[in-house]
């Protein structure tokens, strides 16, 4: 019987120890997230700013235009990185809210252009890992992104389209544009 009892006070003893260095270990993996966002921000920072420099002594137009591209991406970057880094990896999110927020950020950082680009977006609310919407927010923005680039600053009026929706657990996300398409994707006739 001693012997029972010393080995489920040895137990106890070490799940506490091991809680402890659990806690310790995540306290320490926090800090090292939070130092490689700051480097991040740092860095977008300074891209940005290089790039302003950039297009101040530029005399190309075709030049600007590319680096006024470049800095729409690291500004919308820089927003999704501040957004999405500050959920806790354990969290999740609702879908429907962070794309109109998103669309609005994306929407407040587009260079000029003589078209009109207009995002829809269709989902129903939905909570999911941000782990998840993390690399979701990526491919979104960079398909918005080329939307604007080769049909909006083509001259085109451009509806850009996101539809995300829940079937059986299966999440399903669609993104248009009503672009040209590419010469292989045409239909003759």
């Amino acid at each position: 019987l001693a012997g029972l009892a010393y080995s489920i006070w040895r137990s106890r003893r070490l799940t506490a120890e091991n809680i402890q260095l659990l806690e310790s270990q995540n306290a320490l993996i926090e800090q090292q997230k939070n130092d490689i966002r700051h480097r991040a921000k740092n860095h977008m920072s300074m891209v940005s700013y290089i790039l302003t420099l950039m297009r101040r002594v530029t005399k190309d137009e075709e030049v600007t235009k590319h680096i006024q591209s470049a800095q729409h991406l690291m500004m919308t970057f820089s927003a999704l990185e501040v957004h999405l880094y500050d959920q806790p990896t354990d969290s999740s999110m609702e879908l429907r809210a962070y794309l109109d927020e998103w669309k609005q950020k994306f929407l407040e950082n587009l260079p000029p252009a003589e078209a009109p680009f207009a995002i829809n977006i269709n989902s129903e609310p939905m909570d999911l890992p941000s782990k998840l919407v993390v690399p979701l927010a990526l491919i979104i923005t960079e398909l918005a992104t080329n939307s604007f680039k080769y049909v909006c600053l083509q001259g085109h009026d451009t509806q850009f389209g996101i539809s995300a929706q829940r079937t059986e657990g299966v999440l399903s996300l669609v993104l248009t544009d009503n672009g040209p398409g590419f010469e292989s994707d045409r239909q003759e006739g």
